[in-house]
């Protein structure tokens, strides 16, 4: 990560203040989208770039612009540990774009059957084996919840975190609110129930396998299904709207 010349008008003591006050919020920020690191180190190394962030963002903040700076911080702390995400990433464009499939499939199928679609249906539409397709699936979810290719910021649109600026910006965001709740009832019960337990409960894998009586990277699929699902619902959503 770049270093960042000093800018901020504010002094070295009110600087250090921020810093301070609002370092446990850049670590939450940094574990919650590196949840599904698989190594602890990797964590650490995220944790630290969130660090820079809010030390970047305490050096620029201007309090006469009139924005809180837990807001100005927080964008600034997720796109720093977003960059750092895209940059570890090493998920196949192949099985990008299979996942990606697989939700419009997946809508397809259960628009037709009036049920949720299994997972031989969906592999038997996408022309891969059962096992080749979860496994897609899991490959997904452990590298990253967050979509990296940057076409849907779904982790903002489910956190409570992201703060709008302006009037526009919070019709927007109402907006935004309103397509995912309807989004959110379009797609099967269980699949909502994943999403809510994972993103708002903020239950781990574990935890959730335990309630649903099933292993834990059988949750890690449902976990990518449910979401290719949900962003299949939104992106038709989006179209009906144009």
């Amino acid at each position: 990560m770049r270093a960042y010349a000093q800018v901020s008008a504010l002094s070295e003591a009110e600087r250090e203040r921020l810093i301070t006050d609002h370092i446990e919020m850049a670590r939450r920020i940094a574990l919650r989208l590196a949840r599904n690191t698989s190594m602890a180190t990797e964590r650490d190394d995220v944790v630290s770039v969130a660090m820079m962030g809010l030390v970047e963002s305490a050096n620029r903040y201007e309090p006469r612009n009139g924005e809180p700076f837990g807001a100005f911080a927080q964008r600034r702390i997720r796109g720093a540990v977003l960059d750092e995400l895209r940059r570890r990433d090493v998920l196949p464009r192949r099985v990008r774009k299979r996942v990606k499939q697989a939700g419009e499939v997946q809508r397809k199928i259960e628009h037709e059957k009036g049920g949720v679609a299994e997972d031989e249906e969906v592999a038997q539409a996408l022309g891969v084996t059962v096992e080749a397709y979860r496994s897609d699936l899991e490959a997904a979810s452990n590298i990253s919840f967050v979509d990296l290719d940057g076409e849907d910021r779904l982790y903002e649109r489910l956190s409570s975190e992201a703060s709008a600026r302006t009037p526009h910006d919070n019709a927007e965001k109402l907006e935004q609110a309103v397509l995912l709740k309807t989004a959110l009832k379009a797609i099967p019960e269980r699949d909502a129930r994943i999403l809510a337990l994972y993103y708002v409960e903020e239950f781990t894998y574990s935890e959730i396998a335990s309630l649903l009586e099933v292993s834990a990277p059988r949750v890690c699929q449902l976990h990518a299904r449910a979401l290719t699902r949900l962003r299949a619902e939104l992106a038709s959503l989006v179209e009906d709207a144009a």
